[in-house]
């Protein structure tokens, strides 16, 4: 019997063969979404006419699960904005840097033209 199984399941199981991997310490538990799943299911079956504490829980869990899934997309919503920024920022000072190369060439001409002056 697991934690989450009632007596009757327990004994349901055992009839059930076994798909359990050789070597259980090196299988990986189902994801927690999964595993709140099957606990809300057995839940819902549960002849009770109220809902109980536990399924009050298990409905707590599932929308926390929901608000960190859409937070989730929003911090990567916010990541692709960076980034952007970050790119555009590149871009922008590249640009700046050119703009400054063509604003010295047009204040100082180069050397090569009064070089070129005083060999005449």
């Amino acid at each position: 019997m697991t934690d989450f199984e009632t007596p009757a399941e327990a004994t349901e199981s055992h009839h059930e063969p076994e798909k359990h991997p050789a070597h259980p310490e090196t299988a990986e538990p189902p994801p927690l979404t999964q595993r709140v799943a099957r606990l809300a299911e057995r839940v819902s079956r549960a002849p009770e006419p109220e809902a109980s504490a536990i399924s009050q829980a298990v409905n707590e869990v599932m929308q926390i699960i929901e608000a960190l899934k859409k937070a989730v997309e929003q911090m990567e919503d916010v990541l692709e904005l960076v980034e952007l920024a970050e790119r555009q920022k590149l871009g922008d000072e590249r640009e700046i840097d050119s703009l400054r190369r063509a604003l010295r060439q047009l204040h100082h001409p180069r050397e090569d033209r009064s070089r070129e002056g005083g060999r005449k």
